[in-house]
């Protein structure tokens, strides 16, 4: 009554009494497949499914959802998110890409590299030539130095090429004059 829907019967043969007819109605589903995450499965149109990206490839950062129908995801630019099915099967696939690295430049010491921003480097500084000693470090971030002073630190990266200079000074020396005996000379 009401529903729509008709059933045709062709009767050869014979008599026959229906005495009960009942429609079952099964909504249909259709797959969404999740690539590189979380939330595939067979849904009826219209379901909010949640979908989680895998963690990322070392090296990499979470870039996108694409694939489906863009409209459908909650956030595309987010790893977890949701995705409204449509009434066709579809793929959706999580993306990454490479983080940039940004070059440090050890002058005068090691610990040159390309580096993700925020990686912490052990930097040393070379022995100082004769007659001077370590003064402290120049350039880069003052703030990303563990110890700006020491000729053994550690510098924590930025998202831009960075130089940093061991710098050294020289040792101040001191006249002796002996006047009765040797050793007269200037000193360290």
């Amino acid at each position: 009554a009401g529903t729509g829907k008709v059933l045709r019967l062709q009767i050869v043969g014979g008599d026959f009494n229906i005495n009960y007819v009942r429609f079952a109605s099964t909504a249909l589903t259709f797959p969404l497949t999740v690539v590189n995450g979380t939330g595939s499965g067979n849904y009826v149109a219209g379901t909010v499914v949640n979908i989680v990206a895998n963690p990322p490839p070392a090296g990499q950062v979470f870039a996108s959802w694409t694939g489906g129908t863009a409209a459908n995801f909650g956030n595309a630019a987010s790893a977890s998110t949701t995705y409204t099915t449509t009434g066709a099967a579809q793929t959706i696939t999580a993306t990454y890409s490479t983080l940039p690295t940004f070059a440090l430049t050890v002058t005068s010491g090691s610990g040159s590299g390309n580096y993700v921003a925020g990686t912490v480097v052990t930097i040393v500084a070379n022995a100082p030539p004769a007659g001077q000693v370590f003064a402290g470090w120049t350039g880069g971030t003052t703030a990303n130095f563990g110890n700006r002073a020491s000729a053994t630190t550690t510098y924590t990266t930025t998202a831009a090429a960075t130089t940093i200079v061991a710098t050294y000074s020289t040792l101040p020396t001191f006249a002796l004059t002996v006047t009765s005996g040797s050793g007269s000379g200037n000193y360290v």
